[in-house]
């Protein structure tokens, strides 16, 4: 079954924890895909410098060249955004660096209780040996960038 890794501020690949733990996954149960996702709030958005949206922007777009055009990016709250990309791709796991931000916290506290699949939280840095195994994977019609407001 597919398996989906919410990616917050670690916008790369290799040394991802969250990315390696969700490829592993998606190799060891055989269906190798993996919807990476990221998920902004607008009104978070709005609050940042144009110098530090700018550097944002850019590491989305680096981070989509990576997957090939199939990073998935959502606008709204995590909880909502992560049941809907779950249930329209069928995925079994969420996986998720872990964060000592207390606002990332209460994101998590609130998607566990909205998921009905596991949301695995991992520590950071460990190997991507896998990524060459996956098969990065947009169930819906939903990419893009966030507006440069």
């Amino acid at each position: 079954m597919t398996t989906v890794v919410w990616l917050r501020d670690e916008l790369f690949l290799e040394n991802n924890a969250a990315v390696a733990g969700a490829a592993a996954a998606a190799v060891r149960d055989g269906d190798r895909r993996v919807v990476p996702l990221v998920v902004v709030r607008l009104e978070r958005w709005v609050t940042l410098d144009a110098s530090t949206r700018r550097r944002q922007l850019e590491a989305l777009r680096t981070l989509d060249d990576a997957l090939d055009d199939q990073l998935l990016f959502q606008h709204g709250e995590p909880a909502q955004v992560l049941r809907t990309v779950v249930r329209a791709a069928s995925a079994t796991e969420v996986h998720v660096a872990s964060s000592r931000s207390s606002a990332d916290l209460l994101d998590e506290e609130a998607v566990e209780a909205a998921l009905d699949v596991p949301l695995v939280r991992h520590a950071p840095a460990t190997s991507t040996s896998s990524l060459a195994a996956v098969r990065w994977w947009m169930p819906v019609d939903c990419h893009g960038y966030p507006p440069t407001v």
